[in-house]
């Protein structure tokens, strides 16, 4: 009897559901900006709670940030969306 080989996208699909079940979701917003949506999600996991910031734009990309050092992340970000809010009404040097 030949035995079925998986494609990818099954394996895919397997691996998501079965993150979905361990995963436990505390807060979820998103935001659409231009052409883009950013999901802000905050979930645990085994390994602990974490933010995940997601952005979809034709793909998808996104960046993890456990719990743990999102005080120090929310500061640098902090500290560069103030520099960039100074670059909002300044006419581009390109």
């Amino acid at each position: 009897m030949e035995r079925e080989e998986r494609t990818e996208r099954e394996e895919r699909t397997e691996r998501t559901e079965r993150t979905e079940r361990t995963e436990k979701e505390h807060a979820s917003k998103h935001v659409d900006i231009e052409s883009k949506r950013f999901f802000f999600d905050v979930k645990e996991n085994h390994k602990g709670k974490y933010l995940r910031i997601t952005e979809l734009s034709g793909g998808r990309s996104c960046i993890v940030i456990p719990l743990d050092g999102i005080t120090l992340f929310k500061e640098r970000l902090g500290e560069v969306i103030e520099e960039a809010e100074k670059l909002i009404d300044t006419p581009s040097s390109f």
